[in-house]
């Protein structure tokens, strides 16, 4: 466990030695900020505005200057040095607006999560591979009525939601053995920490929510054929 802990923080035990802040990412506290999604960038900014007023701010206080093209100029983009100082910023700010506003942070998380837990993976595919609009285009096409929508909606989510209630039923209520409840346990808390970076710190990680959420399904269905149809 200690092991897996140390490798799981490596990357921010690296930018601490290198760039002097403990964060995976420089993107993360404005990423947080999206939560918000019409209003984010009226208390944090764009990621991509003053990059140098930033980056001096972030030499100053961190007394360290870099010259690479993938940290500063405009080939760092997102990676700019500067965002090191302004994500912890944008962080406190989007905490301040969430004390200031609960209702609409939920709201906005709420609707993310429904909206990631009614579609396919493969309703959201993008950027579209080479042909798959002439091989799968049609479900795209499909979608136009609503009532087709609708009817993917709610069988989505409700498989969904159902998975999730049999998972809590295993961990707590079965008679399945120990070990058996410590590994839907630990897939539970896996799904817990998904979760929370997608929906609760982030307007646009839902998609990651999407691919990964399959493999539970995946899961399941093993688990299904498993026991009805005793196969070994």
């Amino acid at each position: 466990m200690t092991l897996i802990l140390l490798i799981a923080l490596s990357p921010h035990i690296k930018n601490k030695i290198i760039f002097g802040s403990f964060t995976s990412s420089t993107f993360s506290g404005t990423s947080f900020s999206t939560v918000f999604i019409n209003e984010w960038q009226e208390f944090c900014g764009h990621p991509l505005s003053k990059q140098n007023y930033y980056k001096e701010i972030y030499e100053k206080k961190y007394n360290k200057k870099f010259t690479h093209p993938s940290l500063v100029g405009p080939k760092a983009q997102f990676n700019n040095i500067g965002l090191i100082y302004k994500s912890p910023k944008c962080f406190r700010l989007t905490i301040n607006k969430i004390n200031q506003e609960p209702y609409s942070y939920v709201k906005s998380r709420l609707l993310a999560f429904l909206a990631s837990h009614g579609k396919f993976a493969f309703d959201f595919v993008y950027p579209n591979p080479s042909g798959w609009m002439k091989y799968y285009g049609f479900i795209k096409n499909a979608y136009q009525d609503k009532n087709i929508k609708l009817l993917r909606q709610i069988l989505v989510f409700s498989l969904n939601m159902i998975i999730y209630a049999v998972m809590i039923y295993f961990i707590f209520f079965s008679n399945y053995n120990l070990n058996f409840k410590l590994s839907v346990f630990f897939i539970g808390l896996a799904y817990l920490y998904l979760f929370s970076v997608s929906f609760l710190l982030s307007c646009c990680e839902q998609e990651r929510m999407l691919f990964t959420g399959y493999i539970k399904q995946v899961l399941f269905i093993i688990f299904l054929v498993k026991k009805y149809f005793k196969v070994v």
